[in-house]
């Protein structure tokens, strides 16, 4: 008898811990490489990256970094459960040579299964004809 209480006792528990570890913000990206294409010397490539967040809590993007002074970003900081939202950065090709250029974007979140992440925006940059 004591056995079977003891048993219950700990499954009760695992079950406990695994619907605390599930709740919370979780991060999704429906594609972490952005392909801007051919792109002309001296334009720019907005990409756009969306994020679901399919957890129980506020996903909340704490930072935004863009190594290359190329890069900047406007992006939703915070994204309910259930909704989506955009991390939209725009990359300047000014005085850049032609040939296929990768740029990244650093970003931290509070969601457990993605406290940083990195997104890629590549292109074909081109002359102007």
């Amino acid at each position: 008898m004591i056995r079977k209480i003891i048993l219950t006792a700990l499954l009760l528990t695992a079950g406990l811990a695994s619907a605390v570890a599930a709740a919370g913000p979780e991060f999704r990206v429906d594609n972490a490489t952005f392909d801007g294409g051919d792109a002309v010397v001296n334009s720019k490539v907005n990409a756009v990256f969306t994020i679901t967040n399919t957890g129980t809590d506020t996903l909340k993007i704490t930072s935004l970094r863009a190594p290359c002074g190329c890069t900047v970003a406007q992006y939703d900081p915070a994204i309910a459960p259930g909704e989506t939202g955009a991390i939209r950065p725009v990359v300047d090709l000014v005085n850049m040579r032609p040939g296929r250029m990768s740029r990244v974007v650093h970003i931290t979140t509070n969601a457990p299964n993605a406290q940083a992440v990195t997104l890629t925006i590549t292109a074909n940059i081109i002359e102007n004809k």
